[in-house]
């Protein structure tokens, strides 16, 4: 049932919750540690250390953090600035402020090389990607598919941040409530019916990848985001949650219980399960530690989230997701001639030299060029 009492009014603060920049520091952690391990070759078949590193795969699920962070904080931006005269104009100058610089810039350094470089081709049309669309196209050239392939949760975001705001603006709590659990119900059910009416005779079919990429398909995490924002500005249900939270740390222990026994299923990507039921499954453990991370400033979760380490990492974790995969390949080619691999001390080690170097062009990023442009963008307020 959607909340029945009134939502307290906040202002925008420039407040940051320290926490919430942990869990995207272990949000990109995740996915760096599934494409730099689990993506790539890593071990003999069956040995210890090619299931750890099968098993790393579950990192996959680190950008349905990123998308429940997403709902939360942008969705409390828009709950929070709903009444202002700026809102559109604001929010979306903001976005841009931070999105695009970078984004595009990458797609014009591809541009460039690519001219210069045989072999550099796409498969997906430019303004695919410059549209926020990319998401919706399955094939992608080798060369493509490592610059550009995790860049679809990307277009799944911009898109959502093309339509939250009007969802959110003339929508009482109540309404809006319902309106997000019934987005979260039909994203479930559509992912099933994907799943199991579009199967073709190869692993990998085109229901599984709209399944799994497309908009509506992920739109459930977005939703549970803005719930838990929902929630967080509502008095009764925020001292409710304060009251149960014993409920959410048994649900991550659960959680974690349903992880470990349905591993087999969840590291086979061309399987239904991951995408049917691991992504809700992760979807519940995400917003429990979120809703932990919040409301137990003493927990081992919210400890953990302020270690400087993973604020460090959440800061620059937009330029790292973009770059990671394009810089552990372009390491791996001039340190050893090859593709990437995690099976071996040297490739290993090159590997580890790819982090630094992915960090290293984080950091030069964001204190260069990002945050620059962040700031200009908070000189348009609401």
């Amino acid at each position: 049932m959607a909340p029945t009492t009134t939502t307290t009014e906040h202002k925008p603060s420039a407040e940051r919750i320290m926490e919430l920049d942990g869990l995207r520091g272990l949000a990109i952690l995740l996915v760096v540690l599934c494409h730099y391990i689990t993506a790539v070759p890593h071990g003999r078949s069956h040995s210890l250390g090619s299931m750890a590193g099968t098993a790393m795969g579950l990192g996959a699920s680190g950008v349905g953090l990123f998308f429940i962070l997403s709902g939360f904080l942008i969705g409390g931006i828009l709950i929070d600035s709903k009444q202002s005269a700026n809102y559109f104009r604001t929010f979306y100058l903001r976005r841009i402020c931070r999105i695009f610089p970078l984004y595009y810039l990458w797609i014009a350094l591809f541009a460039v090389l690519a001219t210069t470089i045989t072999g550099w081709q796409l498969h997906v049309p430019y303004w695919a990607y410059l549209t926020f669309v990319q998401n919706y196209f399955m094939q992608r050239t080798d060369i493509e598919a490592i610059w550009f392939g995790a860049l679809w949760s990307l277009g799944v975001e911009e898109q959502f941040y093309l339509l939250a705001p009007p969802l959110i603006r003339k929508r009482k709590p109540q309404g809006l409530w319902n309106i997000l659990i019934g987005i979260l119900v039909l994203s479930f059910v559509l992912r099933l019916v994907l799943l199991t009416q579009l199967r073709e005779a190869s692993p990998y079919y085109w229901g599984l990848d709209a399944a799994t990429y497309w908009t509506p398909s992920r739109a459930g995490d977005l939703a549970v985001g803005i719930l838990a924002a929902v929630a967080w500005r509502t008095e009764s249900m925020k001292q409710w949650i304060g009251a149960h939270l014993a409920y959410f740390k048994y649900t991550v222990a659960i959680c974690a219980a349903a992880l470990v026994a349905t591993l087999p299923w969840l590291v086979r990507p061309t399987y239904f399960f991951p995408a049917a039921f691991g992504i809700p499954i992760f979807s519940i453990l995400y917003l429990s530690m979120l809703i932990i991370a919040l409301m137990d400033k003493q927990s081992v979760i919210a400890t953990a989230c302020r270690g400087r380490a993973l604020r460090e990492l959440g800061k620059i974790s937009y330029c790292v997701y973009i770059i990671h995969v394009a810089v552990n390949w372009a390491v791996h080619k001039y340190v050893l001639g090859e593709l990437p691999r995690f099976d071996s001390w040297r490739s290993i080690g090159v590997t580890a030299l790819a982090v630094v170097v992915t960090l290293m062009i984080a950091e030069m990023s964001w204190f260069l060029y990002e945050r620059p442009l962040i700031r200009r963008g908070h000189k348009y307020s609401y």
